[in-house]
């Protein structure tokens, strides 16, 4: 029952996160698009218009909540880890063995980067 619910907490945040990441590179293609079409670029003066139409169900607060809630679960993650590091060390039987210790940092470090790179 264990790994069925690691599974479930490690991979839906993911999902999460390249869907988000996905519909945002869609809103800065269709952005720039929009620039390309009016063929006008001054200085100074605004040519991008945004707009709650590229987001889903003109929502653009529902994209930030769910960033937020990738990055708490990122960030809560992180620190269960090196808590459970702390208290048990590595060789415990709760770290699992070490290629699952491993794989689980080398994701939550990549998803971090990731999850940052959206919002810039």
């Amino acid at each position: 029952v264990g790994w069925y619910v690691y599974i479930w907490i490690t991979l839906v945040p993911f999902i999460m996160l390249l869907v988000v990441g996905s519909k945002m590179e869609h809103i800065i293609t269709e952005l720039a698009y929009e620039v390309a079409q009016k063929h006008t670029a001054i200085r100074g003066d605004l040519v991008v218009s945004p707009s709650d139409n590229f987001f889903w169900f003109h929502r653009p607060k529902l994209v930030l909540l769910l960033i937020h809630i990738v990055l708490f679960q990122n960030a809560f993650e992180i620190a269960f880890f090196f808590w459970l590091l702390v208290t048990y060390g590595f060789k415990s039987c709760i770290m699992g063995k070490p290629a699952y210790v491993i794989t689980r940092v080398v994701i939550r470090y990549n998803r971090n980067h990731s999850s940052c790179n959206i919002i810039l």
